[in-house]
């Protein structure tokens, strides 16, 4: 049984999903932290969102929020991914 902690988290993801004009998914490991937390501000200051999601609680969210299915990485173990979404309010052109 799923805690309560994932169903809500499955929830935000959703949300996130049904607000997002388009969902990215990539591999962090092995980016130095610095240059993480520039990659980070980069992206806020166009007004992407980015964040770390399980691999198993992206497919379930997607499904929730009726969304084409998120191909997943099945040689990464251990699941985790970046998830990157442009609102649909955010300036054009930035890349």
């Amino acid at each position: 049984m799923p805690t309560q902690q994932k169903v809500d988290r499955v929830q935000d993801i959703k949300d996130r999903l049904e607000r997002s004009t388009i969902v990215m998914t990539a591999t962090y490991s092995g980016i130095p932290v610095n240059q993480m937390v520039e990659l980070r501000r980069a992206m806020r200051a166009v007004g992407v969102e980015f964040t770390i999601v399980k691999n198993t609680l992206l497919a379930l969210a997607a499904d929730e929020a009726k969304k084409t299915p998120i191909e997943r990485d099945r040689q990464r173990p251990d699941g985790r991914r970046l998830r990157v979404r442009r609102s649909s309010g955010s300036r054009q052109g930035h890349g």
